[in-house]
């Protein structure tokens, strides 16, 4: 049996495996654990479901854990790469561990969300990181096209198929629109935009239609 590999951040991870900010809550409302994208394409493809995602992630560590496994994945199996924002970025904490970083991209607030795992006085050094990758968009937007065009190149007998839930045309991947997220299924209830259970059905549909096509690098 073929394997799909997933790669991603929270937007790619299991409701009920690493929950992300309020994956609980939504549990708790649905009560049952619902499904995402990959699991749902998993079933229908009858192929094992690898899960290599994890909530925060950013890009360079999405781009590691293809790495970590490419010995493992096998021809023909289907490989599904979720990129984060091209904002983000990781460093080592004291503790030799990667932490990603998320730049804030509100106005009139300065760039770094403090993750809680460095020392305040380090906060100008990732504010002026921040500030440097939303003011080169598209430098480090190519930069993930690139590690794409390694992909592509490594895996010539498998099925890639990109997509990114952060809006940036200049990342060659998929971007879907009007996807339903919980905050609009609990009517403001529980105040999340990850996606809802209807939302992983479409992304579901709209990647499988791609799979299931003869040949696509997307």
């Amino acid at each position: 049996m073929n394997n799909l590999w997933t790669f991603g951040d929270s937007f790619s991870t299991s409701f009920n495996d690493n929950p992300f900010y309020l994956s609980g809550k939504y549990i708790e409302y649905k009560g049952y654990v619902p499904k995402i994208y990959s699991e749902i394409i998993a079933e229908k493809l009858k192929m094992n479901l690898r899960i290599y995602a994890e909530p925060g992630r950013d890009n360079y560590t999405i781009f590691e854990s293809v790495c970590s496994v490419s010995n493992e994945i096998s021809d023909n199996d289907v490989i599904i790469i979720q990129w984060s924002s091209f904002n983000r970025f990781r460093f080592v904490n004291e503790h030799d561990e990667w932490i990603s970083i998320f730049p804030n991209l509100y106005p009139n607030h300065p760039p770094f969300n403090n993750p809680g795992k460095f020392p305040i006085s380090e906060k100008p050094i990732f504010d002026r990181i921040g500030l440097n990758r939303i003011d080169h968009e598209k430098k480090y937007s190519d930069e993930v096209n690139n590690w794409m065009l390694l992909i592509n190149k490594s895996f010539k007998n498998n099925k890639i198929v990109y997509w990114t839930p952060f809006k940036s045309s200049l990342i060659n991947a998929l971007h879907f629109k009007d996807i339903d997220i919980i905050s609009k299924e609990t009517n403001g209830k529980i105040s999340d935009k990850h996606y809802s259970e209807e939302g992983h059905k479409k992304i579901s549909n709209i990647l499988l239609d791609i799979i299931n096509r003869e040949k696509n690098l997307i």
